[in-house]
């Protein structure tokens, strides 16, 4: 394998639209965060069953964090943020549109439990793309950038709403 030697403060130049997409996917993840739960309180459940939802999306996100570096050096970083990206979608329209739309508390459950499981699948994949794309004296910096970039996203861009 070759590796790219090419960077700009550590950031490596051949991973910076990765790089974006953790901030893009991170920036999401952080609006959900700051309004979910009241919505889903909104539509008549009650505060315990709003969280448990969150908990159970913690679960899966957990447990697929767990196999999600396995998976990406089995059939490559890039083919498991793909499956990733495409469950996290799928899901994510099918706990819109049956989940909140018809504020079914069951498919809420499923359908957002499930998206944990593709969420970590597309964002720590990435984390195996950097190590397989940047040489090892360069890991370090370029790992911190993933971390900026996830809390760029989720801490800075994803707290804020309109």
């Amino acid at each position: 394998m070759s590796l790219n030697n090419k960077q700009w403060l550590g950031l490596p130049l051949n991973l910076v639209w990765g790089y974006i997409a953790i901030a893009i996917f991170m920036t999401g993840d952080g609006f959900e965060l700051a309004f979910l739960s009241h919505y889903i309180k909104a539509l008549g459940f009650t505060p315990a069953e709003a969280s448990f939802a969150f908990t159970l999306y913690g679960l899966a996100a957990a447990l697929s964090a767990w196999v999600s570096g396995v998976v990406a050096e089995i059939i490559t970083p890039q083919k498991t943020m793909f499956i990733g990206f495409v469950l996290w979608c799928i899901f994510h329209v099918l706990f819109l549109v049956f989940g909140l739309g018809q504020a079914n508390y069951a498919l809420i459950l499923l359908f957002y439990g499930i998206r944990g499981l593709a969420y970590p699948l597309f964002l720590y994949a990435f984390i195996v793309a950097v190590v397989h794309n940047v040489r090892s004296d360069s890991t370090s910096a370029a790992l911190g950038w993933f971390w900026a970039v996830y809390s760029i996203g989720i801490g800075v861009f994803g707290s804020y709403i309109p």
